[in-house]
């Protein structure tokens, strides 16, 4: 048998031995790198929490040194943070030894680029740069390695990268929120017209300081005005929901706590909602709103109060006694939601309340104004700082303007007056839009000064518990003013005080039988009074005809009887009813005028005469009905809240709303909308059906018809009611409006009514100087109509520079100024060639124009046209932001800002 062979394999001793060294080895490679690794990454941790507190010690550097620091302060303390930390800095400029690190520390402005001329923080005595918005510290080193140099990596890199900037640590601020109407230069302004409220304190106190701390500069009082109106004050919160005391936020003990002392802002704050968010989102679409979440800034939105000046009295005169420098938040605008207001914050101002009043119908504190505020801060950390765009930002604008001058007439004219009376059913309530003719039941609670029975029939003031201090809505309770509620006292109605302040003023007129011109009779030929009333309806037997078969008198006693013997409630010369179409009543009288002679010839004198024509405008409510110009009756329904909608806002070519902002709080209003002045413009409430709101339409039909044909316009708002529209809106100018928010009767049984309506005949008689108004705003003119202006900054203004626009950024303390200038195409415009970094800004324009029209042509006065008109109101300053938002056709971000400017000063002024 054969027998197979086979092989063997037999393992030799201590075979595996290299393989297990080389593992070995690895393994203790991979240890040693994890060591190191590790190191390295807690020394680098260790780095960025040393770099976070060297920012932050440099930046306290920056807030402590104020205006006498120098660079070494700032670059001493950074490195003294990072050795108490551990952390070892090379020398400047020397390069590191050992586990040295090297130190990059830098000043960013508050757009996040590097300061020009200073940007590195170094030991150099030189002054810290201005605009230090945060402070950048870098760090880079090396970490010795303990295993890795086996592989030759005898070290490994670390870095660290930290920011800090300022916060604000809320003392020394208060929740008084001031209207940016009221300052002027950096001085209190000069109240125009000079008594609007009629309470006999001309200027409203305006004043020079002629001495003491504040000498040279000019105080006036502020009125607290429940809506918010230009020229005003309001108190605001810092809460929503539950104050910081536990209390309601809204409450009047959460008010005082934050006016005592130094102010509890750093207690908490939270935004209120952005302008146009919709309900239940605090910003709007696309918007970054807010900048600094749970921090007070330029630009946020904050809550309005609803306290009163008598919830804060202890706290408010311990500030009067000791002189207090207050930080208060300016604001430029406002909205309201369901009764709420909320304020725009635009800037930050030093005041002092020099006294104050806080009894009677016009609380007020007397103010002088030290000029911008920073808030108190501290350093604070941020994790990154705004990405730099120096493309950002364009900010360009056409111009357009309402020319003025002045009429010298030859001889005194004869004057046709109409005047347009609401006759809706508000005015059958008191001043206090309180009605007690159905047994009302007694108020709970019962209410300061008030009386106790009565319900809330029209709108009227917030009122002050008896019971506890707190404050009371006056809000309209019920329906049916004039047929059903009304005020039992027939001579404190607003219609009656309203009528015999009429008959006043027509007593005073140059008509036979009156004094005035029994004592010269024939001088000239007699004024004529037209009488016009509105409601919801305004048809043309709403223009009265009189006794002569015409629409005008110049019979006194036949135009007392028409104005006194007028009535829409059968049988009730007193009582009425309706709504408002205000729009209505001013397209009434200007049909009126356009039916009626301009011209008279007089025998006495054998000349003809041009009749000086006038409106004086009386209502005591909101306009809330559209003019419909088709309809008889002009009525083109009631703008209540179903008429807001995504579909009423107006956008401009590029997309970004120009009015509308909002309709949905008025949408949201319910019943209320009808009464909520802003929801009633354009500008906030938007379009309905292609129609302008009715306040804006009033505006319309004031200058377009009115104002532009030289009628002279006055304004006339008796009760509680807010001023957006009747102060520079329809009347001629903020001089021809007046407020009677209470009925004062004097002993002689004459009324502050009467005494407002004597003022306008007055200002009327004075034919010196008149105020003559091209048809139409203009938004170019030729070179003959400019002159050279010289410019106080140097230099001169020559066509086709016509103005400039200026613009100022009060958190970063940057100004820009460009040209105003009449284009290649012919159009009046405004455009910053530098790029402008985002932010808010207030913006101030001039531009000086001769008008043809002028008594010596275009040899008269250049005149200053630097109002500015919003379509609301007019003021001084407006603000606008610049936003890093591209449009259409922009290459960079571009915001587009139309200016619309009014006169600033009068005419009839001595040039």
């Amino acid at each position: 048998m054969e027998r197979k062979m086979t092989m063997q394999r037999r393992r030799a001793p201590g075979q595996s031995l290299p393989l297990i060294a080389l593992m070995i080895m690895v393994l203790v490679a991979m240890v040693g790198l994890s060591v190191d690794v590790g190191n390295t990454f807690n020394e680098e941790r260790r780095a960025v929490a040393s770099a976070n507190a060297a920012s932050l010690a440099g930046m306290n550097a920056v807030i402590r040194s104020g205006d006498l620091g120098m660079n070494v302060q700032v670059y001493d303390a950074i490195v003294s943070s990072l050795n108490a930390n551990g952390v070892e800095v090379a020398p400047h400029g020397q390069a590191p030894t050992g586990n040295q690190v090297v130190l990059q520390a830098s000043y960013l402005d508050p757009q996040g680029r590097s300061l020009e001329g200073m940007p590195d923080i170094l030991p150099l005595t030189t002054d810290i740069p201005n605009n230090v918005g945060f402070v950048q510290v870098s760090l880079s080193g090396n970490v010795d390695t303990y295993f890795a140099r086996v592989v030759g990596q005898s070290d490994l890199p670390i870095s660290a990268n930290a920011y800090a900037g300022q916060c604000s640590m809320g003392q020394g601020v208060y929740p008084i929120a001031v209207a940016k109407s009221n300052i002027d230069g950096g001085q209190m302004s000069r109240p125009v017209p000079p008594d609007a409220n009629n309470d006999g304190i001309i200027d409203d106190g305006w004043r020079t300081i002629n001495s003491g701390p504040y000498a040279g500069r000019t105080a006036r009082y502020v009125y607290m005005r429940e809506n918010a109106e230009p020229g005003s004050f309001g108190f605001i919160r810092w809460m929503d929901g539950q104050g910081q005391g536990g209390s309601n936020a809204n409450s009047a003990q959460e008010l005082a706590l934050s006016v005592r002392g130094e102010g509890n802002l750093s207690w908490g704050f939270n935004e209120a909602r952005e302008e146009g968010a919709p309900r239940g989102q605090l910003n709007a679409e696309g918007s970054t709103y807010p900048s600094r979440p749970g921090e007070l800034n330029e630009g946020d939105w904050v809550y309005g109060s609803s306290g009163r000046i008598s919830s804060v009295e202890p706290e408010i005169q311990a500030h009067v006694q000791a002189g207090t420098i207050m930080t208060l938040p300016i604001y430029d605008r406002t909205y309201s939601d369901n009764g709420e207001t909320a304020f725009r914050v635009v800037e930050f101002g030093r005041f002092v309340i020099l006294d104050w009043e806080r009894t009677g119908n016009n609380p007020y504190f007397e103010m002088v104004y030290l000029g911008s505020a920073v808030q108190s801060t501290v350093a604070c950390q941020f994790s990154a700082v705004p990405v730099p765009d120096d493309d950002c930002c364009e900010l360009w604008g056409d111009v357009a303007f309402w020319p003025e001058y002045k009429i010298v007439p030859e001889s005194s004219q004869p004057i046709q007056y109409i005047v347009v009376l609401d006759v809706s059913g508000s005015m059958s309530a008191n001043f206090n839009g309180q009605c007690n003719n159905n047994n009302p039941p007694l108020r709970n609670p019962q209410l300061v000064g008030q009386p106790p029975e009565f319900v809330q029939c029209a709108n009227g003031p917030t009122y002050i518990s008896a019971v506890d201090g707190s404050t009371v809505s006056g809000d309209t309770e019920v329906t049916g003013t004039g047929p059903t509620h009304w005020w039992l006292e027939e001579r404190e109605r607003r219609i009656y005080v309203a009528k015999h302040a009429i008959e006043a003023m027509i007593l005073q007129l140059y008509m036979p039988g009156n004094a005035k011109y029994e004592e010269a009779p024939n001088l000239y030929p007699p004024d004529q009074f037209g009488f016009v009333v509105f409601n919801t309806d305004a048809p043309s037997s709403n223009a009265i005809t009189f006794s002569n078969n015409q629409k005008f008198t110049s019979n006194p006693a036949d135009a007392i009887s028409k104005v006194i013997n007028y009535r829409n409630i059968s049988g009730e010369n007193y009582r009425v009813q309706g709504g408002t179409n205000a729009a209505g009543g001013l397209y009434r009288a200007w049909q009126t005028f356009q039916n009626a002679p301009t011209q008279v010839y007089h025998a006495a004198t054998q000349r003809d005469y041009t009749y000086k024509r006038v409106v004086i405008f009386i209502t005591d409510g909101v306009a809330n009905t559209f003019l419909s110009t088709s309809d008889t009756n002009l009525n083109g329904g009631s703008s209540r809240s179903n008429t807001f909608s995504e579909s009423s806002v107006v956008r401009d070519e590029n997309g970004q709303i120009i009015a509308g902002s909002q309709w949905r709080e008025c949408n949201a209003a319910g019943d209320r909308a009808i009464e909520l002045a802003n929801c009633q413009t354009t500008l906030y409430g938007g379009r309905h059906n292609g129609m302008d709101r009715p306040i804006t339409q009033a505006i319309n039909v004031s200058n377009d018809l009115l104002k532009s044909n030289s009628i002279e316009v006055f304004a006339l708002a008796l009760s509680s009611l807010s001023a957006t529209g009747l102060q520079s809106g329809i009347p001629y100018s903020p001089a021809h409006y007046r407020s009677a928010a209470d009925l004062v009767r004097n002993p002689d049984g004459s009324t502050n009514v009467d005494q407002i309506m004597l003022t306008f005949q007055n200002m009327v008689a004075d034919g010196r100087c008149q105020r003559g108004l091209d048809p139409a705003p203009i938004s170019t003119f030729a070179a003959s109509s400019f002159r050279s202006i010289p410019l106080m900054t140097g230099g001169t203004l020559s066509y086709p520079n016509v103005g400039q626009v200026t613009i100022h950024n009060s958190v970063t303390n940057q100004s820009f100024t460009t040209f105003i200038k009449v284009d290649q195409d012919g159009q009046l415009r405004y455009r910053f060639g530098e790029r402008i970094p985002p932010g808010i800004y207030s913006l101030n324009a001039d531009l000086y124009y001769v008008n043809p029209n002028e008594p010596n042509g275009t040899n008269g006065p250049a005149r200053l046209y630097g109002t500015i008109w919003t379509g609301a109101e007019s003021m001084l300053a407006t603000t606008v932001e610049v936003a890093n938002r591209s449009n259409a056709g922009s290459l960079v971000p571009s915001t587009r800002a139309n200016l619309d400017l009014r006169l600033t000063g009068d005419v009839c002024a001595a040039q």
